[in-house]
């Protein structure tokens, strides 16, 4: 794949965390190190690490990493894989079409457009979405990436907590690219809060103009009766709707990871 749109990476060596934000994420991961002269998450200060044979670390941006992925919600798993562990076998025409949107990043933004990768358990939605929001990051857009149980969560936390509802502000509805995982489960059974919920951030994100980034391995028929009509046209009209297919690959991924650990090998935060 080109990754023509790395060209628009900014520095994170000196993109510091706002007071705020260091605040929160310290409090959330208290053994976190400060300083890469503190710890490195890849090669835990050594200098060293076995991936695809002896690899110098670069503390400093490894550790860097990891703090911009975790103030967006991207997991370690997430944080540690690359676009070269996406099994495109099935869905080359996918992995194209979210390349061209990487490339035209800006203009996408600009235009608040968005994805909809909609597809079968395991065909790896998420992957492509976390990879998207890491890329995201990279390219100094604020991020958040949550789970759509995630999100109702941090709704009813702000209920008893002033800071807690500035933080959902902030990061779920203010946030350049919002990635929504795995919605439509929240509707096997009749929930009035999580579909006002969804209504209200969904319209106030729209009519603002930023992106949002939806999973979903509901179709469209089942998305408008969960949903509701008028707020998924919304979203339709500002987004690309990305069709995966194929087989669940989780057991593929699980036969890779074994083997790394087997031969001691120890993936970087890309």
């Amino acid at each position: 794949m080109d990754r023509a749109w790395q060209a628009g990476y900014v520095d994170l060596r000196t993109r510091h965390l706002s007071d705020e934000d260091a605040e929160r994420l310290y409090s959330a991961h208290p053994r976190l190190a400060r300083s890469h002269l503190d710890g490195c998450p890849t090669c835990g200060g050594v200098g060293t690490y076995n991936w695809k044979g002896e690899q110098t670390c670069d503390c400093e941006m490894q550790l860097q990493l990891h703090k911009h992925y975790l103030l967006a919600n991207i997991g370690v798993l997430y944080q540690r894989l690359d676009w070269e562990d996406y099994d495109s076998t099935d869905n080359a025409s996918v992995v194209s079409g979210t390349a061209e949107y990487l490339e035209a990043h800006q203009s996408m933004l600009r235009n608040g457009i968005g994805i909809i990768y909609q597809g079968p358990f395991g065909t790896g939605k998420s992957m492509l979405a976390s990879l998207v929001a890491k890329e995201s990051v990279k390219l100094g857009h604020v991020t958040f990436f949550t789970t759509f149980q995630g999100m109702v969560q941090m709704f009813t936390s702000g209920w008893t907590s002033t800071e807690d509802r500035r933080w959902f502000e902030r990061r779920v509805v203010e946030s350049d690219v919002l990635v929504l995982d795995d919605i439509g489960k929240e509707f096997r059974t009749k929930n009035n809060l999580a579909e006002s919920l969804f209504d209200h951030v969904m319209r106030q994100r729209v009519f603002s103009g930023r992106v949002t980034i939806i999973t979903t391995n509901d179709d469209e028929e089942e998305l408008t009766k969960g949903y509701g009509a008028a707020v998924l046209s919304l979203l339709n009209e500002r987004s690309m709707f990305m069709s995966l297919r194929g087989t669940d690959y989780r057991l593929t991924a699980k036969k890779r990871a074994v083997r790394e650990a087997l031969h001691g090998e120890q993936r970087p935060v890309f």
